[in-house]
């Protein structure tokens, strides 16, 4: 499977362990397939799905990300050849064209989805939206109800069947929302903005509690020793008995981190687990895979910044510019385009709770200044 066929069915279910580790060999590489990938599902989350992604400029696109891929100087940013910048731009190319030729079937099954419903995929294909603040039942394929909606968390666990065959389900929350799931275990899942979560609508006796993670989430484990919980997020595994903490695997950042709030958890490089190769956490810190150097690392954390989101807040500390740009494009589901290439190194520390977009850009430009302007939903900044 060539990576556009394989970059397109991951923006829209699950891969295969093949399919997964040849994307994550393919985003890896030189930072313009993580840029291109962000850009990609930034646009499926914004519940725009495949209509912008027909309307794409492929050819401004690429000049932008090879701008700033020229005057962008963080640390960890790697030295790029010709041959990988030119590989990135065919994928870019294709990927494109791809998604323009599958446009029609996708935009058939989800045609006029307001950006701030929740989709969940169930087994066999079919899809479900959930708008919060509704009451609703979800059914199986057989039509048995497996969960119930109130207001903003959907529940496996009432209607919990043993013996029933489990099937796998997959909830996509947009930008700009959050979600809850409570797993049949009793375990409960609060997805931030952008993320997404496969997961089985019930687990058997003797088994695994497994799901599949890609942006962030804060799990309250319900404890179970005979049946590990295990998250795959980005390549990296989570393996706890009951406990809680906050999980961020979203694609395209640095490191996938678990922030520890009671309990322990161990953590692992899914590629090179084994004895030695895993870090275990104790309450208050952090533990980071860096996606680069393949390399763990815990420290002492301050769990509150970094669980904030669950009370609607956004806590920076210390936090690079580029990546401030990513949360709030999450938090507040809309596009900004850094065109002031001397803010790539700027870092900030700051809280925000009731703040919009613009007063939030506007305090940061108070401090270091430059121009911004929304227009179309975008919005772009500029050298002062």
């Amino acid at each position: 499977m060539d990576i556009e066929d394989i970059i397109i069915k991951r923006l829209n279910t699950a891969l295969s362990p093949e399919e997964e580790k040849e994307f994550k060999t393919w985003l890896d590489g030189p930072p313009e397939n993580a840029a291109l990938y962000r850009k990609l599902e930034q646009i499926r989350l914004q519940g725009q799905d495949l209509e912008r992604i027909r309307e794409l400029d492929v050819d401004s696109i690429w000049e932008d990300l090879v701008k700033r891929s020229k005057q962008g100087r963080a640390p960890w940013r790697r030295k790029r050849h010709p041959v990988f910048m030119w590989s990135a731009a065919a994928a870019l190319v294709g990927v494109c064209m791809a998604l323009t030729v599958l446009y029609r079937p996708f935009s058939n099954r989800e045609a006029d989805v307001p950006g701030n419903t929740v989709k969940i995929t169930l087994d066999k294909g079919k899809l479900e939206l959930m708008t919060k603040g509704e009451a609703k039942h979800l059914k199986n394929k057989e039509g048995t109800i497996v969960a119930v909606q109130h207001g903003d968390t959907l529940d496996y666990g009432q209607h919990a069947a043993a013996g029933r065959e489990a099937s796998m389900s997959t909830i996509e929350v947009p930008y700009g929302q959050t979600f809850t799931l409570k797993l049949a275990d009793g375990t409960y899942v609060t997805l931030n903005s952008g993320s997404s979560m496969t997961y089985p609508d019930s687990f058997g006796k003797g088994e695994t509690r497994s799901v599949v993670l890609r942006g962030e989430a804060y799990f309250k484990v319900a404890r179970d020793e005979q049946h590990p919980f295990v998250i795959s997020a980005e390549g990296v595994g989570v393996e706890v008995l009951g406990t809680s903490f906050n999980l961020s695997s979203y694609t395209g950042d640095r490191e996938v981190a678990v922030v520890l709030t009671e309990g322990s958890v161990k953590m692992y490089d899914e590629e090179n687990a084994g004895p030695g190769r895993e870090v275990i956490l104790k309450p208050g810190q952090r533990g980071a895979f860096n996606r680069e150097r393949k390399a763990l690392s815990v420290e002492e954390a301050d769990v509150r910044e970094h669980t904030a989101w669950l009370e609607g807040r956004l806590v920076l500390t210390n936090t690079a510019f580029p990546e401030i740009i990513r949360k709030l494009q999450r938090t507040y589901n809309v596009e900004i385009i850094n065109r002031y290439p001397e803010l790539e190194d700027e870092v900030f520390t700051a809280s925000f709770d009731v703040e919009s977009i613009e007063e939030i850009l506007a305090i940061f430009a108070e401090d270091t200044p430059f121009k911004f302007e929304k227009k179309n939903g975008k919005i772009m900044i500029t050298a002062p």
